[in-house]
């Protein structure tokens, strides 16, 4: 149904095992931008680990679950926006003390290149479903959209 990632700067991502067991796709264009999205999988387990987006050049989308730091969790990781909250299921309530913004598909531009430097090292939960299909065919089939957490990571001056 949703899901929570984090952006990070590739400057400051380091695969430290298991890297031989990945695998990837390319999804030819996403339903919220229309640019393409690498996906890249666990070839043992199949669980999606992250992302790579045009969207977000230089970056990667990482799974939330992949951290097993909960202190993380509930620091760096504790979410700031929550965006697509329009598309949002009835029964799923908005997080609390978190900004609310209802944005619209072609609403990516709310992470312009004027505010990516917020992004550097920061997390995106996403509660929308991506477009499926043949990577690449232009056969993508829109699933479904929610709504989408921003997790913002705060410059640590000791990192």
């Amino acid at each position: 149904m949703f899901a929570t990632n984090f952006i990070v700067a590739d400057t400051h991502l380091k695969h430290l095992r298991g890297q031989e067991t990945l695998k990837s796709f390319r999804e030819s264009k996403t339903i919220a931008s229309g640019k393409a999205m690498t996906n890249t999988f666990c070839s043992t387990c199949g669980s999606l680990m992250y992302r790579i987006s045009e969207v977000f050049p230089g970056h990667s989308i990482l799974r939330t679950g992949t951290v097993d730091d909960f202190t993380l969790h509930e620091t760096k990781l504790k979410p700031r926006f929550e965006l697509y909250t329009k598309d949002r299921v009835g029964w799923l309530r908005g997080a609390i003390d978190v900004a609310q913004v209802e944005v619209t598909s072609d609403s990516l531009r709310f992470v312009d290149p004027a505010h990516r430097s917020h992004f550097l090292s920061n997390s995106v939960t996403n509660h929308r479903d991506s477009a499926h299909g043949t990577a690449g065919t232009g056969s993508e089939k829109r699933i479904g959209r929610l709504s989408q957490l921003v997790y913002l990571e705060q410059e640590d001056e000791d990192d």
